[in-house]
């Protein structure tokens, strides 16, 4: 008996880690994938998920956050001068970014059925004040940053409805 489950546990464990076993993936109809159509992501959806990036917070290790960030500031072309007033626009973002989510997540709650419409607007608004804000610099250094994000949207996935208005 015990030869019998053995022999069943190895043929598992053999097929489980088999290189040849076929893949099944399942084609999103509602999702916009980068690495086949970059240009079909709004330049909205990719700064919003860029600034998302840059501003998230590692609970367990919040002495790397600022490493972390300037590491993505310096990837994305601005230079090493430019970092103290690009932070001080991300925090700003970060807060106001939270504080919005928060507010909504907490109507949602008491069941006052608030608009997704609204936070969307509310959202893109708070996205493209800190998009102009971190570009209002040396225009080469934005026209950089730009085509960096551009090049970013290869990486990005987007739901088609949470780009629509």
């Amino acid at each position: 008996m015990k030869a019998w489950l053995f022999a069943l546990i190895l043929s598992v464990t053999a097929v489980a880690q088999s290189p040849n076993v076929p893949v099944h993936v399942h084609d999103n109809p509602d999702l916009i994938d980068g690495s086949k159509t970059p240009d079909a992501i709004p330049d909205s959806a990719a700064w919003r998920l860029w600034l998302l990036s840059v501003t998230a917070k590692d609970p367990k290790h919040p002495e790397s956050d600022q490493l972390r960030q300037d590491a993505y500031l310096r990837a994305a072309g601005w230079e090493e001068d430019d970092l103290p007033i690009l932070r001080e626009v991300l925090d700003d973002f970060k807060m106001a970014y939270d504080s919005m989510m928060q507010d909504h997540n907490m109507a949602e709650a008491a069941g006052q059925n608030p608009s997704l419409a609204s936070l969307k607007a509310r959202r893109d608004s708070l996205v493209a004040e800190a998009r102009a804000s971190l570009l209002s610099g040396k225009p080469e250094t934005a026209e950089r940053v730009k085509k960096f994000i551009n090049g970013e949207k290869k990486r990005m996935k987007v739901s088609k409805t949470e780009v629509q208005p």
